[in-house]
Formats: structure tokens, sequence, C-alpha cells
């Protein structure tokens, strides 16, 4: 019986690892075109209650950054450039478990947690994601292709997790990345100056202010 239950409680692990793998790693996929690609787009990432306003965010960095993407969209919308906003949630039937019994519920599609906040809600275009890397799926590539875009402004949530993953796999795509360095949350916390250092080294760029 205690056999049994090792190699059972063995399978769920090996099966919980397979899942999270996708959540955790950064998609490569393929290189967009050297020409064509004129174009440059704004990307919210996940500015959902469920991890802006649940999150380990101080009020005033919160709505100080909630305020400057706000300005940002304007100011894209204006100018015509595309806004494109990513809404997470936990897909996968496992990760929903999880999230249930780790994350009180956090990330599962269809409740209030994981509808769009303002100014994400009147994107351009929005698109569904279950895992930090925005790109993972391919449909992120697919519309910037069509849109024409080579150029990419990120801000939003949260600057050590789905912000720099999707950043990541911008560059491993050979988009220009900037990363929006006072609109993104996060930006406090003890793991960002080194993960910073790592995203420079990767060609990131960093900006903020008007």
């Amino acid at each position: 019986m205690g056999l049994a239950l090792t190699l059972l409680a063995l399978l769920m692990a090996g099966i919980v690892a397979l899942r999270l793998r996708p959540v955790l790693r950064v998609s490569k996929g393929t290189p967009i075109p050297t020409t064509g690609r004129r174009g440059s787009a704004l990307i919210l990432v996940h500015l959902q209650p469920d991890w802006v306003q649940r999150g380990p965010y101080p009020p005033e960095e919160r709505d100080a950054v909630l305020a400057r993407i706000d300005a940002l969209t304007d100011a894209a919308q204006v100018t015509g450039r595309p806004v494109i906003a990513l809404r997470h949630g936990w897909h996968d039937p496992v990760l929903r478990g999880l999230a249930r019994g780790f994350l009180r519920g956090r990330g599962l599609p269809g409740t209030a947690g994981t509808a769009l906040m303002h100014p994400a809600d009147e994107a351009d275009h929005i698109l569904d994601t279950s895992v930090r890397d925005g790109f993972a799926d391919g449909t992120l590539d697919t519309l910037l292709d069509y849109l024409g875009v080579g150029a990419l402004e990120i801000a939003g949530a949260d600057a050590t997790t789905a912000v720099a993953s999707t950043a990541l796999a911008a560059r491993h795509r050979g988009y220009a990345v900037t990363l929006r360095e006072d609109a993104i949350l996060g930006g406090a916390r003890r793991r960002w100056p080194a993960l910073r250092a790592r995203l420079a080294r990767q060609g990131i760029g960093f900006t903020s202010g008007a």
C-alpha cells in the first residue's frame, strides 16, 4: 500500500511538472522578417484584479503605475498605435486545480478576478494567455505579423514574471523591445535589479517619463 501511494504521488508530481514547464519557460518562436515590420505596438500585460488588486503591491505604487498606463494607452490610441492587452487565465485542468488549492482561486477563467481592468479593457486587441509568456501559443505572433509590428513597448504586471517573460520571448523573435519601467508593477522587488540587468544584456531597452 505504501509503495502504491508513493508511485501515485510520483506520477502526480510528474504530471504537474509537465504542466508547469510551459508556464515557466520562455518560447523561442520564429524570427521575424528584417524588413517590412515598421510599426510599433503597446502591450499591456495581465491588468486584471487577480494579479493587480490582489498582488503584493503597495496601493500607492499600484495607483501610480495604473495612472501611467492609462496615459500611455491614451497617447498610443491618439497616434493610431495599436494597443494589445494580454488577459491571463489558467485553462489547463491541472493548473486550474492548483490555482484553486494554492492560489485561492486566482486566475480562473470566467471569474471577476480575470476580467480586464481599465485601460486594458479598451485595448484594440485582447488576447487570452495561459502562461507567463504572451508569445507561447503563437497568437500574438500572428497578430503582430498582420499589423506589421516590429517594435514593442511593454507595460503591466508583473515585472519579474509575465512582463520579463514576454519581453524575452519578443527579443528571441527579433522584435525591438522597450519596457516602460515606470508603468510596470513589481519593479520595487529585490529580484528586479538582477533581472533588469539580464534583460538589458538581451538588448531590451528601458524608458520612463513623458
